[in-house]
C-alpha cells in the first residue's frame, strides 16, 4: 500500500487502494503508510486497535498498548507489531502463530492481545516502539447530491455520473466497483462487496475525500 494515507475508523478493508484517502476522524485514527521495517512494509499504523471482521493483508502496527481482540473470521495475513510486552492469550480454535520479541521497550505491559476461535495472524512481534502519527486533515466537502444503494442484483449503470454522486451504499455481495478520485459523502461497503480506488501504473496517487467511510 505505498503512497496511501488513511485517517479514520475501519473494521475491515474491502478495497483495493492505490491512492490517498482523506476522511473525518471518528473514533480511531488508522493510517496506511508504506514505511519499511525489518518485518516488511507497514501497511496499517493505528493508535487504537480496530475491530477486524475479514482479512487485512500486510504489516499492522499498533502505537498504543491497548487490549485487542481478534474474533472469528478476523484475519491478519501478515505481521502484527505491538509496543511493550502484552499478555497474549490464544483461545482454543485460533490458528497457530509465532511470537517474536523486538528491540524496543518492554513497557507497557498492562494490556492484552486475545485471539479467539477462528482468528488468524501470521506473526506477532512485541516490544516495537511506536511510530508517530501525522496530524489529521479535514476532507473537502462533496459536490454531488445523489445517494445510491446497490445490491447483488444491481447493475454498474445504476451508479450514474460520479460527478453528482454523494453517498454510496454497497450491500452484501454487491460486487466490486471502481471509484474515480473526488470528494464524496458517506460510503458504506458490506461483506462480499468492495471498492477499487486509484489507477494501476500511475506514479502519482489519486486523492479521495470521504466525510465517512464504513467498511464492514
Amino acid at each position: 500500500m505505498k503512497d496511501s494515507h488513511f485517517l479514520g475508523q475501519a473494521s475491515r478493508l474491502p478495497c483495493i487502494c492505490r491512492c490517498i484517502l482523506v476522511f473525518v476522524i471518528l473514533a480511531i485514527p488508522l493510517v496506511a503508510i508504506g514505511n519499511e521495517t525489518e518485518y516488511g512494509e507497514v501497511g496499517v499504523l493505528t493508535k487504537h486497535p480496530p475491530s477486524i471482521h475479514g482479512k487485512l493483508e500486510g504489516v499492522v502496527q499498533f502505537t498504543m498498548g491497548k487490549t485487542f481482540v481478534l474474533n472469528n473470521h478476523g484475519e491478519i495475513e501478515g505481521t502484527l507489531l505491538v509496543p511493550g510486552s502484552p499478555w497474549i492469550r490464544r483461545n482454543r480454535g485460533c490458528s497457530y502463530f509465532e511470537v517474536l520479541q523486538g528491540p524496543g521497550s518492554a513497557e507497557p505491559s498492562n494490556y492484552k492481545l486475545i485471539f479467539n476461535r477462528g482468528a488468524s495472524v501470521d506473526t506477532v512481534v512485541t516490544q516495537i516502539d511506536p511510530l508517530l502519527l501525522s496530524p489529521p486533515v479535514q476532507p473537502n466537502p462533496p459536490q454531488g447530491y445523489r445517494t445510491v444503494e446497490l445490491t447483488e442484483y444491481s447493475s454498474p449503470q445504476e451508479l450514474g455520473d460520479f460527478v453528482t454522486l454523494e453517498n454510496l451504499k454497497l450491500k452484501q455481495n454487491a460486487g466490486q466497483y471502481e471509484i474515480p478520485a473526488g470528494a464524496y459523502g458517506f460510503f458504506s461497503v458490506a461483506h462480499g462487496s468492495g471498492i477499487i480506488l486509484g489507477n494501476p501504473g500511475e506514479t502519482e496517487p489519486a486523492v479521495y475525500h470521504f466525510q465517512k467511510l464504513r467498511l464492514v
